[in-house]
């Protein structure tokens, strides 16, 4: 058995919280369908939820997310544990108010979970694509008509980080600077061999209990609605003067993005940065022509120093990846 409460402790758990939820639930007036691409209107209910409602949204809520797909061990009939374990969109609420060009283009949507009012993201994927639920954030997938859902635990990427010190007024501390940079290192020296993409602070992400990872799982969009989405948009720019002049890129164009990365968590704002999202061109000729971005770092003497040894135009100049993580390694223990 999962659990050791009784059912008649599950009702009675259903029963006081009752309050609590038809609070939630009156205030969630609109929700975003992903798949239909339509915001539809929540009806709040004149009368009470029927118990069945409580009793699922208990159980739900004392099972987790992350456990749903073993409903059907639970000490109750197989036909009342199928129709719980059944999760659908109906059971999230998508805010318009929240959403941005990014979250369309890649289909990924955050949303709440209205039967534990927990944050979540929701990927929205053709039925049959493949899931990769060893993903860190992974929690549970279910299907709706042609398209399948993967639900993630909701994470804080290092460019949220960055914009809460921001507004508090805080930094972020050396501790947990040169864990990004150990786990920078450690991820290209796994994954650098034909990755194209981009490493930058959207993509470093931080899980509840302290734990980072990369999360480039995200379907990448047509250059040109990236164009057309970006037009007016601040835009950082993370790439080593090799890729932008194309002059054959190896692994020490991740040292640049690196000191980049280190350069916006000790500045908090990006080392090239397009302001007004106009004129990206302007920044890629800083980048080619070595000017560096301004000094005004707020961090240990290693990690300004280190900023400084990445940013430099020809790569045979930079630290190693490997160099970098052995110093980085001796600062974290």
């Amino acid at each position: 058995m999962l659990f050791s409460d009784s059912i008649n402790n599950i009702i009675s758990c259903a029963e006081k919280s009752s309050s609590r939820k038809q609070t939630n639930q009156s205030t969630m007036r609109h929700s975003f369908n992903p798949i239909t691409q339509t915001v539809i209107q929540l009806h709040s209910n004149q009368c009470a939820p029927s118990l069945n409602h409580w009793c699922r949204n208990t159980i739900l809520q004392s099972v987790t997310l992350k456990r749903v797909d073993q409903m059907l061990t639970l000490p109750v009939p197989s036909k009342i544990a199928s129709n719980i374990s059944k999760i659908g969109l109906s059971d999230f609420l998508i805010d318009p108010a929240s959403l941005n060009g990014s979250n369309h283009l890649n289909r990924t949507y955050p949303a709440t979970c209205l039967f534990d009012n927990s944050k979540v993201i929701l990927k929205i994927q053709p039925s049959g694509s493949q899931i990769n639920t060893s993903h860190p954030s992974f929690l549970a997938s279910f299907e709706e008509g042609e398209y399948q859902c993967c639900i993630y635990q909701k994470t804080e990427t290092l460019q949220d980080i960055i914009e809460a010190c921001k507004q508090n007024g805080t930094r972020i501390s050396d501790e947990v600077a040169w864990k990004v940079v150990c786990e920078f290192c450690r991820w290209v020296l796994v994954n650098a061999s034909g990755f194209s993409g981009k490493l930058s602070t959207a993509v470093i992400n931080f899980t509840s209990d302290g734990r980072i990872f990369f999360d480039l799982t995200e379907s990448q969009p047509d250059e040109q609605d990236i164009t057309a989405l970006n037009m007016g948009t601040p835009l950082p720019v993370y790439e080593a003067p090799e890729i932008l002049t194309r002059n054959n890129p190896d692994e020490q164009a991740f040292v640049w993005s690196l000191g980049c990365v280190v350069y916006e968590m000790l500045a908090l704002e990006p080392a090239y940065f397009d302001s007004d999202g106009t004129n990206p061109f302007a920044v890629y000729m800083k980048i080619i022509q070595g000017e560096l971005p301004p000094d005004n770092l707020m961090g240990g003497q290693a990690l300004m120093d280190l900023v400084w040894t990445c940013l430099v135009v020809d790569p045979s100049s930079r630290p190693t990846i490997r160099d970098i993580l052995n110093r980085a390694e001796s600062r974290v223990g």
